[in-house]
């Protein structure tokens, strides 16, 4: 699970997300990237994340499991990004649930940096697939 200060909940915010912000696709993941204004008192200085999985997916249980699936890949690369204001939110596409968990790893991995918001000088050992990541 995701520290709660990094998470994103409000159904504004996630609207904000998809109205002003950008996305880039992957075979498994879309990512919708919103840069925050710094503004806001209330504005966190660092990503808040949240994930959707469509009802098109399949059942609860269905659901339930590839947002889990998709919250630990990317708790995995939490320390790796960049520690500025944006929101993120990621949906997984129905592919996402053939795929084994490396990659799964491969795939949030991949649209992050497609992203640019990795921060290079803490991934060095990225691109092992994740295999030594855990914790």
């Amino acid at each position: 699970m995701l520290p709660r200060p990094l998470r994103l909940r409000a159904r504004k915010d996630f609207q904000a997300v998809y109205r002003e912000g950008r996305s880039l696709v992957n075979r498994d993941v879309v990512l919708y990237l919103r840069k925050r204004n710094g503004d806001d008192a209330s504005n966190p200085p660092h990503p808040r994340i949240g994930f959707v999985v469509s009802k098109k997916v399949g059942k609860a249980v269905v659901r339930n499991r590839l947002r889990r699936r998709l919250r630990e890949a990317v708790r995995l690369q939490v320390k790796r990004l960049k520690q500025e204001p944006y929101d993120l939110v990621f949906v997984a596409r129905s592919s996402l649930l053939k795929r084994a968990w490396p990659d799964v790893l491969t795939a949030v991995s991949a649209v992050l940096q497609q992203a640019g918001i990795l921060d290079e000088a803490g991934g060095e050992n990225s691109s092992s697939g994740g295999e030594g990541a855990g914790g």
